[in-house]
């Protein structure tokens, strides 16, 4: 799918739509303590989005940067330093969306978005989405921006409902506002996109932060720092197994695994990242071997919770080369029995360097299970590589059990 059609849906509402107002006040004051951010991966993190169309650049991990028909457009990753946005901001990317050439109205479209990769809305809650804009014409003119968030039913069909505003950027980073949204439907989900309306100069605009405001988000996986040594260890296994967790190596297939902890200090991972204990895997043999949670499995029902998994690896090799890991999330039966589906699965490329990776967001009926699973591909030499802050980011079971309640964890 492409944004297109959801462009000619708005297009004409779009036309009656006025500019609207900045809000210039904190993100933190923008959102009280019951809240958390529902997009995956607001910080604008990694390198692995989605270029589609007449696309240049990169787009963050599970981000999208589109243009069909006869337009164009690139983006870039940017940095943005502590206390750039406002005072107390985070250290996060920026991403610098231009659009090169906008076509024919009637068969092109251009933007940046989370399709597909969708964030749960509860009925009967309403969401608000803000983000930090700021115009990147190099004459220092103002850009005018178009925000939606549409409303997509459980069988991912647009349900016509949306947020939407056109935002005026300026050379000065500003916070904007969209309505509040909200749906009567069970199952239904969002996104978030960015679309420029064409002027006179570059065509170019920052963004960052941006944010939709819901009931709260928390990481799944049992002791995701790998403390303690209670795990199960099967077959040809060495190192300790942390508690919950599993490493198997069979012998029927020569696999092994070695396990063994590392201390990750403070700002390591990424700026600002916490200090925490990573896994140490070498391995062998892709089917025979690996390391996952699947005996503390965690449920995917309500029908239409959406999780997805998150996590940072280095490649440890002596010889300094990449590894392939197999980063899997399946879905179980209630009974443990694997249904053959794994939606949320991603083969990914570790370097020498700490990097952030993350699969599509998914679901499951009611009694289902997920978990995240490790295994490497052969790279030819140790196969080695360093796990931290392993997530399943999913919507806590209190939020079904008592509520719209939670904390505003950052992450």
């Amino acid at each position: 799918m492409s944004g297109k059609p959801l462009r000619k849906t708005f297009e004409n509402t779009l036309r009656a739509v006025a500019l609207a107002a900045a809000f210039c006040h904190s993100a933190f004051a923008q959102t009280g303590p019951s809240t958390t951010n529902q997009l995956p991966n607001p910080e604008l993190r990694g390198d692995s989005g989605i270029l589609g169309g007449t696309v240049t650049g990169d787009a963050p991990t599970l981000w999208r940067t589109f243009a069909v028909g006869d337009s164009s457009a690139s983006t870039a990753i940017i940095p943005l330093a502590q206390d750039e946005l406002f005072l107390g901001s985070p250290a996060v990317n920026a991403v610098n969306l231009t659009v090169t050439n906008f076509g024919p109205p009637a068969t092109s479209d251009a933007g940046f978005d989370t399709f597909p990769n969708r964030f749960t809305l509860i009925s009967g809650v309403a969401y608000e989405a803000t983000v930090f804009l700021r115009s990147n014409n190099s004459d220092q003119s103002s850009q005018t921006v178009d925000v939606s968030l549409p409303v997509f039913d459980q069988a991912g069909t647009f349900t016509g409902n949306f947020a939407n505003a056109l935002f005026q950027a300026t050379d000065t980073w500003t916070e904007f506002r969209l309505p509040p949204i909200s749906t009567n439907l069970i199952g239904a989900s969002g996104e978030l996109s960015f679309r420029l309306e064409e002027g006179a100069s570059d065509n170019s605009i920052l963004i960052a932060l941006p944010r939709v405001a819901g009931p709260r988000l928390e990481n799944r996986v049992p002791n995701p720092a790998f403390s303690g040594a209670g795990g199960i260890a099967i077959e040809n296994v060495s190192g300790d197994v942390p508690d919950f967790w599993r490493a198997f190596g069979l012998d029927d297939g020569s696999g092994s695994v070695a396990l063994q902890t590392v201390p990750v200090a403070e700002n390591e991972l990424y700026p600002g990242s916490p200090a925490t204990t990573a896994m140490r895997m070498s391995s062998s043999v892709f089917d025979s071997s690996g390391f996952d949670h699947e005996t503390t499995q965690v449920p995917l029902a309500p029908a239409g919770r959406l999780t997805w998994g998150e996590v940072y690896l280095r490649a440890d090799n002596a010889d300094g080369s990449n590894q392939e890991v197999f980063f899997a999330m399946g879905i179980f039966e209630a009974d443990g029995t694997f249904t053959g589906s794994a939606p949320g699965t991603v083969t990914v490329t570790a370097t020498p360097e700490w990097k952030y990776f993350a699969g599509v967001p998914y679901a499951g009926a009611e009694g289902q299970t997920t978990n995240v699973a490790f295994r490497m591909e052969d790279s030819g030499t140790e196969n080695t590589v360093l796990i931290a802050l392993p997530t399943l980011k999913g919507l806590s079971d209190s939020v079904f059990d008592n509520g719209f309640e939670g904390d505003d964890t950052p992450r």
